[in-house]
């Protein structure tokens, strides 16, 4: 009989080899360009880049923040090394792209195994890592998308784990600088906010909001030609946010239902489609507040509140991306480790990831099997189960993580 230490080293040697053979795939599509149409608009940005700063948004429109302008333009050093070489532009771009990506993709992964093991020890750390490095919707949703969405995951989890230890202040601002690289982080700011007046830690919030926003000024002079232009822009971009004012763009959620394509501005009982998603979603935000009151394990209630809210995110209101499913599934890695909530995690994650995949694998429609095509007759019934997922996911996790221990374990 193998001792309980020989198996942990055993199994620690499994799913080790599980996460190297992820980033060995991953490193495999580096040359092999997947969904070009969101990524030629990067291009398109990282070349205007290569030329002003100053008119970057009025030539290319772009709503994501300057961080991502930063994040783009180095990336025009090596590109043009790899063209002058005899590379095309395409595959140039995406080379170095990729690599970036598959880069945060790693340090994910140690952001996960380091917060997980804090916890709950290293062998669950290694199991949490695995959960993200091993499931390919995270990749194919983001970097194999031609999108930095995992950026903006990596981001949140730092804000849970900085929460989970009651450091607003650094978590607001953290939110600060994922703002000005994506606006999708916006979602998680009601919640943090409200949390961190029950947690009395306000004040935090407020002064780490204060100095990301000295700090989203000076990052977007170079940008704009006066204030008034920076506070449009990111009225515009944050606030307003006028793009694609329809049900649904791409994601399989209530709204789908109701006709992807249907403007969100048509009313209900005098109430617009849009507003009626802002409610329902305000009112997600202030149930994942009460479950986060409710539940005595931090770790738990602070997961679940993340789940509520990241994957009402995506159900909930209008305009939602089929992307925005990936953000979801953060919580549910963290909710996988918890003693009495994890299977029930467990089969969130692997139903959600069904969906998910599904979801996006029309992109990929040329790579994959002649049968994928057919999915899209059931996009109302994938949209049905996200929903039925979503619902008895959050009861079932509630009613598990109620019974949870009050302190976080730690091994």
């Amino acid at each position: 009989m193998f001792s309980k230490r020989t198996v942990k080293i055993y199994l620690a040697f499994i799913i080790g080899a599980i996460i190297i053979l992820s980033f060995i795939w991953r490193f495999s599509l580096i040359l092999k360009p997947g969904h070009l149409g969101d990524f030629q608009t990067s291009i398109l940005w990282a070349k205007t880049l290569s030329q002003s700063f100053r008119n970057f948004y009025q030539i290319t429109g772009s709503n994501y923040g300057p961080l991502y302008a930063f994040f783009l333009k180095p990336q025009n050093i090596p590109v043009n090394y790899l063209i002058a070489r005899g590379m095309t532009e395409t595959n140039a771009y995406w080379l170095v792209f990729h690599l970036v990506l598959i880069l945060a993709d790693i340090a994910i992964v140690f952001l996960f195994f380091n917060l997980v093991k804090k916890y709950f020890g290293w062998l669950w750390g290694l199991i949490a890592a695995a959960l993200y490095a091993a499931n390919p919707v995270f990749y194919l949703a983001s970097g194999q998308w031609g999108q930095a969405d995992n950026i903006v995951l990596a981001l949140m989890l730092v804000v849970f784990w900085l929460i989970l230890e009651k450091k607003y202040f650094w978590a607001a601002i953290i939110i600060g600088l994922g703002l000005l690289f994506k606006p999708t982080i916006i979602v998680i700011v009601p919640l943090v906010i409200l949390l961190a007046i029950f947690d009395k830690k306000f004040f935090e919030v407020f002064c780490g909001l204060a100095v990301a926003s000295i700090a989203g000024l000076l990052v977007s002079l170079p940008f704009f030609a006066s204030t008034g232009q920076i506070i449009s822009f990111y009225f515009e971009t944050l606030i307003k946010n006028d793009l694609t004012p329809r049900l649904a763009v791409g994601a399989k959620n209530l709204w789908y239902l109701f006709g992807e394509t249907r403007p969100d501005a048509t009313k209900f009982i005098g109430i617009s489609l849009k507003n009626w998603g802002n409610i329902l979603f305000a009112v997600a935000t202030l149930s994942a507040v009460w479950v986060f009151l409710r539940v005595k394990n931090r770790w738990n209630a602070l997961a679940l509140a993340f789940f509520i809210v990241l994957f009402g995110f995506y159900l909930l209101p209008t305009r939602s991306h089929e992307r925005y499913q990936l953000f979801s599934f953060l919580p549910l890695i963290l909710l996988c480790v918890s003693l009495r909530a994890r299977w029930t995690a467990l089969l969130v994650y692997l139903f959600s990831s069904i969906t998910f995949f599904f979801v996006i694998c029309e992109i990929y429609s040329t790579l994959l099997p002649n049968w994928i095509d057919s999915i899209k007759n059931f996009y109302n019934t994938i949209s049905i189960a996200n929903i039925v997922i979503f619902v008895a996911g959050t009861f079932l996790l509630c009613y598990y993580s109620l019974g949870e221990k009050r302190s976080i374990r730690k091994t």
